[in-house]
């Protein structure tokens, strides 16, 4: 598979998938040391889109997996990751320091929760789009009786009469 010159760590990437051998296992390093956040951070600050990617790259995949396991699906947990960055991108100076591992995640997990608040109201206070308004639903009921009740008297009548009558 690997060549006795090819180190494993410059196997080919396929995606977000690693082809070839995986790398021993052991304790995953920092994705950003303290310092290095702080320093992303305070270029983020003065809009530094390739501070931005950095940050992205390193934490999208863990806001993704806390959004994955509190909302339950892919779809819900992409749109919090990208509520989360664009957060990240509007207001850098939120970040006061710290560990930033357990910051970006605390900030995605309350926006989790957010979200699913507003689910929980919102699937108390919809209102059915086709739901009729007071008194609507009796006369809708008593004119769709009252035209089975004419289609009925229709179908009683001579061919030549009913015809008249349809064509009126």
């Amino acid at each position: 598979m690997f060549g006795a010159t090819e180190a494993p760590s410059e196997r080919p990437v396929s995606g977000d998938r690693m082809i070839g051998p995986r790398p021993a296992a052991g304790p995953r390093p920092r994705v950003l040391a303290p310092v290095d956040a702080d320093t992303f951070m305070r270029r983020l600050a003065s809009r530094d889109v390739m501070a931005f990617e950095t940050i992205y790259d390193a934490y999208h995949r863990i806001v993704f997996g806390i959004g994955l396991r509190l909302l339950g699906d892919a779809a819900s947990a992409e749109d919090l990751t990208q509520c989360v960055f664009l957060k990240l991108w509007a207001s850098p100076s939120s970040f006061k320091g710290g560990s930033f591992d357990a910051w970006i995640a605390r900030v995605a997990r309350n926006a989790g929760l957010d979200v699913l608040r507003q689910r929980s109201t919102r699937q108390q206070t919809e209102i059915a789009a086709d739901l009729p308004v007071d008194g609507v639903l009796e006369d809708t009921v008593l004119a769709h009786l009252d035209a089975q009740h004419v289609r009925t008297a229709l179908l009683r009548l001579p061919s030549t009469e009913r015809i008249l009558i349809e064509m009126g």
